[in-house]
């Protein structure tokens, strides 16, 4: 969103000087601005994903599955139903972003990216379970239970639900692990949405922190060719700039684009990382004191 801006111009109105470096350089120039658009996006993405998880926050979520609101009244389902809805499918789409942004990179991103949520899918049971919930509610469906006290994700009514149309090989890991509960644990299959939730969050974060590791060494490299051509072309870019600030140049498919001297993609990408770790920890911490506490999620 607003990595770029356009205005209409007359061709006899405004003939840029284009520096023979960019012109003999088109592809640093491009593969700059692709890393720039890719910080940028998804870090937007993981922000609507953080936005929806910090409206769980608000909600008193209790280890036993109650959830009340700030005056300790239990929470209206539906309300509960539309947040954990929100942040299952912001979820979806920044996992999807992500996936497609690595793929522009290098598709060797793509495959490590999709090896690394095969590996959270296998080894985590409530991960898994989240997974198979979240394409249930991105379909339009509203997946959490309610008893009159406490909340679950019910699912013998999510496989039963009419017009759900899931795979084959989703129907099967459901039966599954609806069966395991009830020959092993000899209970309904009701699984606690808050040990659910708690550990879906702090996965999903993960996901995104890997995935800017994934390109770290990319990213810096990018940046690093971008500010030698600007510094190795230094009399040249000072004398084509617009403004002192911004340079024209023609992009392959020859479209005429205007491009910031300066650029802040390390920076930028830096604090990604520095806060994507930071909220791991957090909600990683949080997972681990469920069991420990009466509050599965703080008041912020």
């Amino acid at each position: 969103m607003d990595t770029e801006s356009a205005i209409i111009v007359r061709s006899d109105d405004f003939e840029p000087k284009i520096p023979s470096c960019f012109k003999n350089n088109i592809e640093i120039v491009e593969k700059l601005i692709l890393c720039e658009r890719t910080v940028s996006d998804l870090k937007q993405l993981f922000e609507v994903f953080l936005w929806n998880v910090n409206q769980l926050d608000r909600m008193r979520i209790w280890n036993d599955d109650r959830i009340h609101d700030a005056h300790d009244h239990t929470m209206d389902p539906i309300v509960v139903n539309a947040m954990t809805q929100n942040v299952f499918i912001s979820s979806v789409t920044l996992i999807n972003e992500i996936e497609a942004y690595l793929q522009d990179i290098d598709e060797n991103y793509t495959t490590q990216f999709k090896q690394l949520c095969s590996e959270k899918y296998e080894n985590s049971f409530y991960y898994r379970l989240a997974t198979l919930i979240r394409n249930y509610s991105v379909h339009g469906h509203l997946s959490v239970s309610f008893d009159g006290e406490r909340f679950c994700f019910d699912l013998r009514q999510i496989l039963g639900t009419p017009h759900f149309n899931l795979k084959d090989k989703y129907k099967e890991e459901f039966k599954k692990i609806i069966d395991t509960t009830i020959d092993r644990y000899n209970f309904y299959p009701r699984i606690s949405y808050t040990l659910t939730i708690a550990d879906y969050i702090p996965t999903v974060i993960k996901l995104y922190s890997s995935s800017l590791e994934m390109i770290s060494a990319h990213i810096h490299k990018v940046y690093d060719s971008y500010q030698k051509l600007i510094n190795d072309n230094s009399e040249e870019i000072a004398s084509s700039s617009i403004g002192g600030q911004c340079i024209a140049y023609k992009s392959e498919n020859n479209e005429l684009h205007v491009i910031s001297i300066s650029s802040d993609l390390v920076r930028e990408f830096e604090e990604q990382q520095v806060k994507a770790e930071a909220l791991y920890t957090k909600y990683k911490q949080r997972q681990e004191d469920i069991l420990g506490s009466g509050r599965a999620q703080r008041d912020n």
